[in-house]
Parts: C-alpha cells; structure tokens; sequence
C-alpha cells in the first residue's frame, strides 16, 4: 500500500469520516484536542511521525527510523539545537497545520517543502530537488555569503556537512550584502556575539544561523591600525612595513605633525557611521580613494591616486597648485622616509612665478615660517591647510576648533 493511502486509511481507521468532518488536531506546538466520536482522547504529532522526544522522524509516517530514508534524513539535525545552530522550527520547511486535514498536511504525499523565513533571508530563493535529495540556494548553509554556498545532501547525516567551513569560508567569500568579506578569520573581532576568541562558536549565544549578521560595536583599530591610531599599520590583511600598499604613508599623514596640518581620514576614504556603509567593506581590496576638501583645495587641484604606481598626483597637498604641472614628479605613497615629503619638493623656495621671487618667507607668511624658513613651533596647522595664511605675525589665526 502506498503512503498516502497508508496515512488516510490510519486517519480513517481512528474514527469513520473523521478527516471528511474536519474534526482538529491542534498542532501548533503539537499540544492537542480530545476528539470525539469514539476517537482516541489525545492524539499528537508523534503518534503519526517522530517520538517521544519531538515531532521529527525518526520514526517516518511509514515506521523508517534510518537517516538515509528520505522521510527521515536531517530532520533531528535541524530541529534540536547545538552549538553550531539554533533548532530550526519545522515552519522553516513544512507548512504546519492547525488541523490534521488542513491543505498541504494529508493531502498529497510526499510531503511538501515550503521554505519559510530563515531559509530565504537576505532575499534568497531556496529550492528543494527531491531527486536529488538536497536543498539549494538556503541562507541555513551560506548561500549568501559565496558562491551559492554548501549542497548537502538530505541523507548523509554524519557531522561532515555542517562541519565549520562548509557553508562558507573562514572567512566567507562575500557580506550578506553581497560585497567582498573583509580578509579576516579572527571572526570574533567583528562577531563577539556569535563566536569566542578560540574561533569557536557561541553555544550559549543563539545567533548562529539566525538571520541577522551580529556586528559588535567595534571601534576603527579593531580592523586596522592599533591603541593608538585608526589608521594602518597594521592594515586589513595584517601588513606592518610601510612598504606595503595597505600600510604606505598612512601614520605620515595622520597625526599630530610638526610641519604640517593634520590630515583626517576623511581627506582620503569615506569613514564610516557603522561598519557595513556603502564604500567601507562592500569591495575588494584595495580601498576606495575618496579625495576630500583638502586634497582639491586652491581651485585647480585635480587628485587621482594611481593603484599601480602607488602614487598620487593632481593634489593640493603635494603641491600640484603651485606648479604649472605639479611637482616634478608624483609622491609615492610607499617610499616613506626616502625624501619625499623634504621641504621644497612640493613647492619651490619661492615657488615657481608667478609667485614673487623671494626666498624671504616669513615677511608674506610670517604666522606659518621663521627667518630661517621652518615652520613655526606649534603653527604647522597653518601649513598644507587648505588657504595662503598672509596675516600679520600678531594677528595669526588660532588652531582649528574640534
């Protein structure tokens, strides 16, 4: 006898037209009503599947009780929680009736998969392949955060499909949203909610496979930089030397400096509100050049970064306002320490005319350099500040206001 007559003549067998008159079974929960008409006074969930322990196979509408029975499969891995998961509800795969006879319960065998919230989250379209006994595109197995994520199979149920780094890399190839993953595996840094600092999830957080990306509120340093300056080294990917593109010139500009105003972040890159904002994680290395105020102070200064050379051109800052064509040649933004930054290579001393001729500094801007042409001590916020400071020595504008 096949299933679906197997299932109603067990229905029928309880009680002559029970179905047929609609008598309930609240399964909500899988509590329950006493049924009339000679039926038994309880009847549950697991009288018809699963045990005493839940509603799940093992044991199938058809008595199965192995994991490679298609009835039985995964369905205790989904539903009995561990460190790894929360317990999937079965609303997550089935529909779940209020009534024995409602549609999509007893009506048709086998039963139907009908993908609730968690399956599709982020907007996902999961499908079920019967035949080939295996879901695709589920959000449960990090079809968001790759290449379509894990395949497993319904039936082979031994630990190793939901292995750490099945569903999706350490780290994840791309965010929820799509965009390239920051190239990090200490995962906790950024997900103190879901994982310990050992690279083990959180048995007591809940928030692995929930839905949501939990994001702790980290401060910049926690990615890049450290204690005492968001800005590299280290970078992203770890990067310490100032040889490499990551790191560069970073701490030269950022900074406190004795010859020249401080430069923000800013002035190079969008910052941030939070950490997933458009332009922050949402693509591959290497970050967004996103040139600020400063950088086209003076009218005519057009900056562009070059990835390649690793150098910058077109900028106020270096000088390129005060040249026909820039200065003789673009900073390389690797070569820290090597002269590029030495005093008169971003401009001349005087710069080139139009400029007056004089090598006198201090009688034009005497609140920004000496006699001795060196920035006055603690005036370098004057210097590469956006504007030509002309006051007088005793009228010099006052540092910027936080």
């Amino acid at each position: 006898m096949g299933l679906d007559a197997a299932w109603r003549g067990g229905l029928l067998a309880l009680g002559a037209g029970a179905v047929a008159l609609g008598l309930g079974i609240v399964l909500t929960g899988c509590p329950y009503d006493p049924l009339a008409d000679g039926l038994p006074g309880s009847i549950t969930c697991h009288d018809c599947h699963g045990s005493e322990a839940g509603p799940a196979p093992p044991r199938s509408v058809e008595g199965a009780t192995e994991t490679t029975d298609i009835a039985v499969g995964a369905h205790q891995s989904h539903l009995f929680g561990d460190a790894d998961q929360q317990a999937a509800m079965c609303a997550e795969c089935h529909v779940v009736p209020e009534r024995v006879d409602d549609p999509g319960h007893v009506d048709g065998y086998p039963p139907e998969v009908t993908f609730g919230v968690l399956a599709g989250a982020g907007g996902l379209n999961p499908e079920w392949d019967r035949e080939a006994v295996r879901c695709t595109n589920v959000y449960c197995h990090g079809a968001s955060l790759g290449d379509g994520g894990a395949v497993p199979i319904w039936t082979v149920v031994d630990g190793t499909q939901a292995a750490c780094g099945t569903c999706h890399g350490t780290p994840p190839e791309v965010t929820s949203g799509g965009a390239a993953h920051p190239p990090y595996s200490n995962c906790w840094t950024c997900h103190p909610d879901t994982v310990l600092a050992d690279g083990a999830l959180d048995p007591e957080s809940g928030t692995h496979i929930d839905g949501v990306v939990e994001i702790g509120d980290l401060a910049c340093n926690a990615c890049h930089g450290d204690d005492e300056s968001p800005a590299p080294p280290p970078d992203t990917s770890g990067n310490t030397d100032t040889s490499a593109p990551g790191v560069g010139a970073h701490r030269s500009h950022l900074g406190p400096s004795d010859w020249h105003a401080e430069v923000a972040c800013n002035e190079c890159h969008l910052v941030p509100e939070a950490m997933p904002d458009p332009g922050h994680v949402d693509s591959a290395l290497p970050a967004e050049v996103v040139f600020g105020d400063r950088a086209t102070a003076g009218g005519t200064a057009e900056p562009v970064y070059d990835p390649n050379a690793h150098s910058c051109n077109g900028m106020y800052c270096h000088g390129y306002t005060l040249f026909d064509s820039g200065p003789p040649s673009p900073p390389v933004w690797t070569a820290v320490g090597t002269g590029v930054a030495d005093c008169g290579t971003c401009h001349g001393l005087p710069p080139a005319a139009p400029h007056l001729q004089l090598d006198t500094c201090d009688v034009c801007h005497g609140c920004v350099v000496d006699d001795q042409q060196a920035i006055v001590p603690g005036r370098a916020y004057l210097h590469i500040n956006g504007e030509v400071n002309l006051e007088p020595v005793d009228a010099c504008p006052g540092p910027p206001q936080p």
